[in-house]
Formats: C-alpha cells, sequence, structure tokens
C-alpha cells in the first residue's frame, strides 16, 4: 500500500513518513505540488496526505487536482494554519476525503489513516461484489434465455 505525504516542511514530512513507514507503508515524499503530480504518475499511490500550505499550489486546489485525474485517490488534508471550523470544512468540501489539525496526536494521525484505508478496502471489496452479483445474474438470465427458447 502506497501513501504519498506531502509537505514542504521537511521535518513534519519526516515525521508523518517515518510513523507510516513503521507500520509497514511503502511511502513516497514531496515537498510541492509539482513533485507530488510526478510521484503519483510513477507510483501506485492510494492515499496522498497533503498540507495545506505549499510553496507553488494550496493544498487544497491539488486535492481537486487529484480528484480529477483519480476520483478514487484518498485524501487527507492537514494544517497547523487553516485550522478553523470553517477551513476544515472548506477542504472537505474541496474533495478531502479527511482533515486533520496539525500538531496532531500521532495516534489520532495513524487512527484515520487507518480508517481511510479500510474505507478504501470496503469499497473495494463492495465492487467486487456487485461485479460478481452482475456476472451471476447474466449467466441466471441465459439460462432462462436458453429454457424459453426450447
Amino acid at each position: 500500500m502506497a501513501i504519498l505525504v506531502v509537505d514542504d516542511n521537511e521535518p513534519g514530512r519526516h515525521v508523518k513518513s517515518r510513523q507510516l513507514s513503521a507500520l509497514g507503508y511503502q511511502v513516497h515524499e514531496a515537498a510541492s505540488a509539482a513533485s507530488a503530480v510526478a510521484a503519483m504518475r510513477s507510483n501506485a499511490i492510494e492515499l496522498a496526505i497533503i498540507d495545506v500550505r505549499l510553496p507553488d499550489m494550496s493544498g487544497l486546489e491539488l486535492c481537486k487536482v487529484i480528484k480529477r485525474q483519480n476520483a478514487n485517490l484518498l485524501v487527507l488534508q492537514t494544517s497547523a494554519e487553516f485550522t478553523a471550523a470553517v477551513d476544515r470544512a472548506a477542504g472537505l468540501e474541496q474533495g478531502a476525503d479527511a482533515y486533520l489539525v496539525e500538531p496532531m496526536e500521532p495516534t489520532e494521525f495513524v487512527a484515520t489513516v487507518r480508517a481511510l484505508l479500510r474505507l478504501r478496502d470496503a469499497e473495494s471489496h463492495r465492487e467486487l461484489l456487485v461485479r460478481e452479483l452482475s456476472h451471476r445474474v447474466k449467466n441466471s438470465l441465459a439460462i432462462v434465455q436458453s429454457l424459453i427458447g426450447f
């Protein structure tokens, strides 16, 4: 499972990456929106953790770009500056799947990441079940049509 951590604050990026790596996740890092987009092109990222303030583009704008390219990619928005309820709501309205205010407790950070990834797994499982059900219904209809033909 690959996670991308996007933060221009190197110590903050390193802490997040280290926490996730310790849990066994494959972590990629980016210090700007441009390097984040490049990392997503060359890696199968399942979750992007994006700081709101980036040097070349707002993290909220980056979230919109990501969601336009891949609506299924999970985005966890983070910020130490934009912490009011209106800021968090704006992040979620822009497409983020979750929003955490920094500094955050490591346990809350890890729990949020795990919850988002569980959501991803549940959605994948649901899609698999829908495909299987569709396949079975088509096969059943084919049998019924064949029987009607006799």
